[in-house]
Order: structure tokens, then sequence, then C-alpha cells
């Protein structure tokens, strides 16, 4: 075990002990029947490699690069799209649209600057990328706009080729990289659940398949969709609460107990799933959030960049 992961795992098991929190408790016979709902539907998609995003070149010698840095780019502020309640998103604010904006950046700075490669490329990209997501009005968009910032200077400071090389030729470890992440871009680091650093290699695994000689150990990326669904499922539950809470659309305080249970809880119970049926944690997300839609409810509400 890596020992930033591990770091993630010592914090968790302090929140939740045997299953149980103060607020949130797993629920481990309600977890074996949806593991059984898990292995009849994810066999078919769990190795379906998404490819490079269609706004990149493949035929590129910097595709790697690029790569890379459109994942350190979409994942530095994939969160909070919702305001004031948990469907209410300003101007149709979501991952998908977040993804949206992005390829629409790098595609107007690649028809608008034929000379433009690599290094250069994608520090415009970044300026473009922040005139769209302003112009969207996305919320917390001042701390976007720093973490955004905080990529470009990375960029400009580090040697993110040679960084893409060893991903792409396994030279480099999971450990090795999210150490690289978190100590070069505090966005990443300030989430003590490291959420969107997770997200970083479980995305380049999902689409080209970094990573995949340990993907098995990364958590799942615990944001308010994960639980939101294993709740709906049975997998963990409330206590009334902190359950009237969500339902009432108040806000749950970032950094509160209530909040560190539940992202805890669903570490756990994401865990726990990957046990009972065989599937990585990467693939236990990609099941849970496939059933974001299907579970007719609220998420807490905590105003956070983390997630």
């Amino acid at each position: 075990m890596s020992d930033i992961i591990q770091s993630v795992w010592d914090v968790v098991n302090q929140f939740i002990v045997d299953g149980k929190g103060m607020h949130v408790t797993l629920n481990d016979e309600v977890m074996q029947i949806v593991s059984k709902d898990i292995k009849n539907k994810l066999d078919d998609i769990k190795d379906n490699w998404w490819g490079y995003p269609k706004c990149l070149d493949e035929k590129s010698a910097d595709i790697d690069y690029e790569m890379l840095v459109y994942e350190l780019i979409a994942d530095s502020i994939n969160y909070q799209y919702w305001y004031g309640k948990y469907d209410i998103r300003p101007n149709g604010a979501c991952a998908n649209q977040m993804y949206n904006m992005l390829n629409q950046s790098f595609e107007t700075i690649r028809n608008n600057r034929f000379m433009t490669v690599g290094h250069m490329l994608c520090l415009e990209v970044i300026d473009e990328f922040i005139k769209r997501i302003s112009i969207a009005r996305f919320p917390n968009l001042e701390k976007r706009i720093k973490h955004l910032n905080e990529i470009s200077n990375f960029i400009s400071d580090y040697d993110i080729e040679g960084l893409a090389d060893s991903i792409s030729n396994n030279k480099i470890t999971i450990d090795e990289f999210l150490k690289i992440i978190i100590s070069r871009l505090p966005g990443y680091a300030e989430d003590i659940f490291l959420k969107r650093a997770f997200l970083v290699p479980t995305m380049l695994y999902r689409r080209i398949q970094w990573f995949k000689d340990e993907i098995e150990i990364l958590p799942v990326p615990a944001d308010y969709q994960l639980p939101k669904v294993l709740e709906g499922l049975g997998c963990i539950s409330y206590d009334y609460k902190l359950s009237e809470k969500i339902q009432n659309h108040d806000l749950i305080l970032s950094g509160s107990l209530e909040e560190c249970e539940i992202r805890a809880a669903t570490i756990l119970a994401g865990k726990r799933l990957s046990e009972l049926t065989g599937f990585s944690m990467c693939d236990i997300d990609t099941y849970l959030w496939l059933n974001r839609k299907t579970i007719d409810k609220p998420f807490h509400l905590t105003v956070t960049s983390n997630y």
C-alpha cells in the first residue's frame, strides 16, 4: 500500500469503526445483495476504455503530454456544480458541461493558433477555459480560477513531458505520481480524502489504461453522488438528524463530523463492494456513478472545492 493512499485509509478508519460512526453506518448484508447486481451489470462495461478525447490530436508527438494536462485541468475544478440546492445548476453546470468547455477550449486554441503545440498550447487552453467557465458563472468560480492557475504554474515549472512519458512507460508508481501532484498543486492536496487527486489516475486509466498495474489500490473518489447512491441502495444509512438535513437541503459544514463520516463510509463501502465482487474499487466507482440518476433523491450539500 502506498504511503499517500494509506494516509487516507488511516483517516477513514478513525471516523468509521467496525462499520459504524456517530451518524453513518455501513450495512454489510445489503452490500452482499447489491454486489450480485454489480457482478451482473458491470462485467460488460468495466473494460470499456474511453480513448483520447476527440479534441486532442492522436497523431501529435505531444499527445501524452496533452492527455496528462487535459485531465489535470479537468480534475482540478471537478467539484460543486450545484448552487443553493442539489438540483439547481447555474447555466447547466455539471461535469459533462465542464468537459465540453474544456474540449471547446482545446479546439479553439488549436484552430486559431496553427503553430501552437504542447506547452504553449496548454497554457493558452487554460486561459480560454477560464474565460468560458467565467462567462458560464460556474459556482465557486474564484476557487476554480485559482486552481487552474496552479496548473498553469505547474506546466511552466515542471517537466510534464517527462512525467507523461514515465506514466505511459510504467516507470512511475501511483504513489510517486500522487506525491508529485499533491506536493506541487495545493488545490489537489487540501482534501484530506484526496478525492480529486485520486480522480486523476482513475480517469487516465479509464481513458488509455495508464496505471493499469496498480489501479486496484485506488479508493473510490468520495464526492456527493457516490454516497447518495450508496444510501439510496441501502449500503450505508444515516441517522435521523443527518437524513433530515439532507432531505431539507440544509448545508452540512465542510470538515464537520457528519460530512467526514459520509465520505469515510463511502470509501469503506467502495472497498467492501470491491471485496464482494472481485472488481476494483475503480470499477465500483463506475457502477455507482452510472446509477447516480436512478437514485432520485437529494445529496448532501457541503460548500467545498474538494468535490
